[in-house]
């Protein structure tokens, strides 16, 4: 039952027929529904599909798996009291390929108790920001205007394409025009995610101790009060791992009526909400990593992993990404504040936007360029069939690197990593950065120091501690690199002091490689001594 993930969408249907379903990934949105629930002749709720766009759909055994998603606490309504919560999940295809859906649940006006409404869309492309807004819109028309106005505007949208990086696009409907935007691309969909939850809720340690069980692929359980959170949380914490892509069984809100996969024999990332903690734990699990979201706890963990499985990364890299992670949180915090006080304005919001925007660049750079060190030369280990020579690879590392370069390298997300590489389909971006940083070692080389020198730098990953009170980031004097890492600003773009012809003699003349303004950690360049010996 659970030997192939791929099951999984239709195991939550129901069917485990595969069927053939009519598909076009370049639209925007498959389908929006919005989901209601009744009470059912045996006292339990039922959910129910009040509106469907387009109607085609109706036989579309995902959507019996979506109801579920929708209302995976189905029994705890109605209520009087319920806040505006959006989440999303994702089902795999037979073939699969997933299907992201976002769903915004709240409760409509009156008094008394009542059941919550949810809204729901189906893609092939995680985007939460602007689906979120697409379910604003829909909600809105839904509770205060015509269905003929509420279906002019889905029809409008689902047949626009998905929009290009950064593009904007206009709906009018009875003359009132609506403007929906795509952010900007990235490698990591960390920039495009809600970090608040993720880095409120848990400390910079024990997001590092998922992160890097996420890497050795072990089977990870998230557990929270709200779906809200659970769903934000496994989202950023799985989107850390980029350039990798989570290969199994992914399910981040997991309804009560498949409990039941967190006894699959495989890697597994799903969410429970806490309602259904006691049922879980009564089940037969092996080698489970628990985390209670609400609690900052580990209510389970795999023998020896939770200490083992982070000191397989040295201390140093450790250090970074665990001061990255408390900076970001302590942003987060001040920011949360800053938007409960009064007589905040328009301007201030955008500013307080911006600053998040910022923030998430910041964190999904560090994470990049953790990769972006390890990973660096390995190409070089690839035969002409592309296959990787691991043991040669791993040989070249820095002793201190080499354990978790042999279990990171033992992952099917690693394999899969190549396979995209060999298939021509990997994302650009990251290639870029690797590409970067081996053009930075290559200066360096050229401008006269030994390939020696360059290997006994050892990679300092962030400020150095000792020059971090005088060198303020963005500074020249803190804009030094370390032969071969290049900064953590992506896409790295080299002064125009520092063209090929110049590079050179730019680090002869100052000891150093002027880069553009820049407000996050970089690698420092340890003392060479005398500079004019360059």
């Amino acid at each position: 039952k659970y030997s192939d993930p791929r099951s999984v969408w239709m195991a939550a249907a129901g069917n485990e027929k595969e069927k053939e379903l009519p598909k076009d990934t370049n639209k925007l949105f498959d389908v929006v529904l919005v989901v209601e629930l009744q009470p059912g002749d045996n006292g339990k709720n039922v959910p129910f599909i009040s509106y469907r766009y387009p109607s085609l759909f109706s036989t579309d055994p995902f959507t019996a798996s979506v109801t579920q998603f929708c209302f995976p606490d189905i029994n705890q309504f109605p209520t009087e009291k319920m806040e505006n919560e959006t989440f999303s999940f994702v089902l795999t295809e037979g073939d699969g390929e997933r299907r992201f859906g976002y769903c915004t649940r709240r409760l409509p006006s009156g008094t008394g108790p009542r059941y919550p409404i949810a809204y729901s869309i189906m893609t092939y492309f995680p985007c939460f920001p602007l689906y979120t807004k697409i379910l604003q819109e829909v909600g809105y028309r839904y509770e205060n205007i015509s269905m003929k106005d509420l279906t002019q505007l889905v029809e409008s949208i689902w047949q626009r394409p998905f929009p290009a990086p950064a593009e904007s696009f206009e709906i009018k409907v009875l003359g009132e025009a609506t403007y929906f935007t795509r952010p900007r691309d990235s490698g990591s969909q960390l920039e495009h995610l809600e970090l608040k939850d993720i880095l409120c809720s848990l400390d910079d340690r024990n997001i590092l101790i998922v992160f890097v069980s996420l890497l050795l692929e072990r089977r990870i359980i998230f557990c929270a009060t709200k779906l809200s959170t659970l769903s934000s949380c496994i989202q950023a914490a799985v989107a850390l791992v980029y350039p990798f892509t989570w290969q199994h069984i992914y399910i981040p809100v997991l309804p009560k009526s498949l409990l039941s996969f967190v006894c699959a024999p495989m890697p597994f990332v799903v969410g429970i909400l806490r309602s259904e903690l006691n049922e879980v734990l009564s089940l037969p699990m092996d080698e489970v990593l628990i985390i209670d979201i609400d609690k900052n706890d580990f209510i389970r963990t795999p023998a020896d992993s939770e200490t083992h499985d982070l000191n397989l990364i040295p201390s140093n890299f450790v250090s970074q990404l665990r001061r990255t992670l408390r900076n970001a949180a302590k942003a987060v915090k001040k920011q949360q504040k800053r938007r409960k006080e009064p007589k905040m304005d328009d301007m201030q919001l955008k500013h307080l936007e911006y600053q998040m925007h910022l923030l998430k660049e910041e964190l999904a750079d560090t994470f990049i360029q953790f990769f972006v060190v390890i990973l660096t030369g390995y190409r070089d280990f690839l035969s002409t069939s592309s296959l990787l020579d691991r043991d040669a690879f791993i040989d070249s590392q820095p002793s201190e690197l080499q354990p978790f370069i042999r279990a990171l390298t033992g992952a099917q997300m690693f394999e899969c990593f190549l396979e995209e590489r060999r298939n021509g389909i990997a994302d650009t971006s990251f290639e870029k950065r690797i590409d970067q940083n081996e053009m930075l070692g290559e200066k360096l080389l050229a401008c006269g120091i030994g390939e020696d020198k360059v290997d006994s730098l050892v990679p300092q990953f962030g400020l150095d501690k000792e020059k971090k009170s005088s060198s303020r980031p963005g500074s020249k004097k803190a804009a030094n690199l370390m032969s071969g890492f290049a900064t953590l600003r992506n896409p790295f773009k080299m002064s125009p002091a520092s063209s090929d012809e110049n590079v050179a003699s730019e680090i002869k003349s100052t000891g150093s490689l002027d880069i553009p303004k820049h407000t996050g950690p970089q690698f420092v360049l340890p003392s060479l001594g005398n500079s004019n010996s360059c």
